[in-house]
């Protein structure tokens, strides 16, 4: 079985729930997103479709580790450029790889990750984990991985504020750095009754068609969450044909 697929005993248990990113300012659709949760081999698994506007898919990401960590091992690729990068486990370490096109050598290199280190959508489990301290107005410091730098970035997690029926807190992120000025804030709004997330507004990983980044507001309609799906669908859109461009 190739690496990232789905196995034929995989648990029923699948979860999915899809999000709209607009345009920050707009109602300009820019691409759409869709997850999914499961478990295989009693490790959990999530796996993440990004699809154009149209709906057709253009980019997958892949993540495995426990729903705790926030140093999940991930892969993405974006099939419009080739663009890839991810962190895996190689000869019992953890490593960090790097390919800007499809044109152009994968790079890597070994990392060390420390106890407050942050891979890519693990930020979701860090806030889950320091909740309790950051609804208490305690910020929270966090090592953020740059995998396109191999290096990381020093960010301080703090409340921003509740909404006024008190249903969902807003967390953000910025740089921990005299030129935290410079750098573009992201926040995030969960929803209180489950730590769920509902909405992300920032720059985003997903890169326009001219390969730069992009801020974008990312919602998840409540509509469109938990959903129970089946491994079938899983391995469908874990061998879906990727888009080369989006249309439009």
């Amino acid at each position: 079985m190739a690496p990232w697929m789905v196995a034929a005993g995989a648990s029923e248990d699948v979860q999915r729930h899809d999000g709209i990113a607009y345009r920050r300012g707009s109602e300009d659709v820019v691409y759409r997103e869709s997850h999914w949760r499961y478990r295989e081999a009693g490790q959990p698994r999530r796996l993440v479709l990004y699809r154009c506007a149209d709906g057709q898919p253009f980019a997958r990401k892949q993540l495995s580790g426990a729903a705790d960590t926030a140093a999940p091992d991930f892969d993405f690729v974006d099939e419009r450029d080739g663009y890839r990068e991810g962190v895996r486990r190689s000869a019992g370490a953890r490593e960090v790889y790097w390919q800007p096109s499809a044109a152009s050598p994968e790079q890597r290199e070994s990392v060390n990750l420390g106890a407050d280190a942050v891979v890519d959508a693990g930020f979701d489990a860090f806030i889950r984990t320091n909740w309790t301290e950051l609804v208490e107005d305690r910020p929270q410091m966090a090592t953020f991985l740059l995998p396109s730098d191999f290096n990381f970035l020093q960010l301080v997690v703090r409340k921003t504020s509740t909404s006024g029926d008190g249903s969902t807190t807003q967390f953000s992120l910025r740089a921990a750095a005299w030129y935290a000025f410079a750098l573009p804030e992201i926040t995030l709004t969960y929803r209180n009754s489950d730590q769920r997330l509902v909405r992300f507004a920032g720059i985003s990983t997903i890169r326009d068609e001219r390969g730069r980044r992009q801020s974008v507001d990312v919602v998840f309609p409540p509509d469109q969450e938990a959903v129970a799906t089946s491994p079938a669908e899983v391995a469908a859109a874990q061998s879906a044909q990727l888009a080369t461009r989006c249309s439009g």
